[in-house]
C-alpha cells in the first residue's frame, strides 16, 4: 500500500474518526460496523493503518511477556525487548496520529508495517 489519494470531501466528512481511531487505536472496527468502510477509502485506510498499529502493539507486548517467561536470564531479555518494541509501538501510534491530523488528500502509510493491507 503506497501513498493513497482521497477524495477531498471525503476527508473533510471523516477526518474526526480517522483521528479518534489514530488515538484509540483499538477502535478500527467502528467503521466497519457503522457501514462507513465501503463508501469511504479515507476511512479505509485510516482503520487500515490503526489496526496494524493495535496489532503491533499487542504481539510486542505478547513477545515481551513470552520472552520474560524464560529462566534465568529470561526478566532481562524479556524486559530489554519488550522496552523496545513498547518504544517502536509508541512511535507509531504518535506516528499514526501526526498522519491522520495533518493529511488532507494524500494517505501516508506508516513506516514498518504501514504496506500491509488487513482491512480491504
Amino acid at each position: 500500500m503506497n501513498n493513497q489519494f482521497f477524495d477531498q470531501e471525503d476527508v473533510r466528512e471523516h477526518k474526526g474518526l480517522g483521528i479518534l481511531m489514530a488515538v484509540i487505536s483499538v477502535l478500527f472496527f467502528i467503521p466497519c460496523i457503522a457501514g462507513n468502510l465501503k463508501n469511504s477509502t479515507y476511512l479505509r485506510f485510516r482503520a487500515n493503518q490503526s489496526c496494524l498499529v493495535f496489532l503491533f502493539g499487542a504481539v510486542s507486548s505478547l513477545i515481551g511477556t513470552i520472552l520474560g517467561k524464560i529462566p534465568l536470564l529470561g526478566w532481562l531479555i524479556g524486559g530489554i525487548v519488550g522496552w523496545a518494541l513498547g518504544i517502536i509501538s509508541l512511535i507509531l501510534v504518535i506516528w499514526n496520529i501526526v498522519n491522520a491530523a495533518t493529511e488532507e488528500t494524500q494517505g501516508k502509510p506508516l513506516p514498518i508495517i504501514g504496506t500491509i493491507e488487513i482491512i480491504k
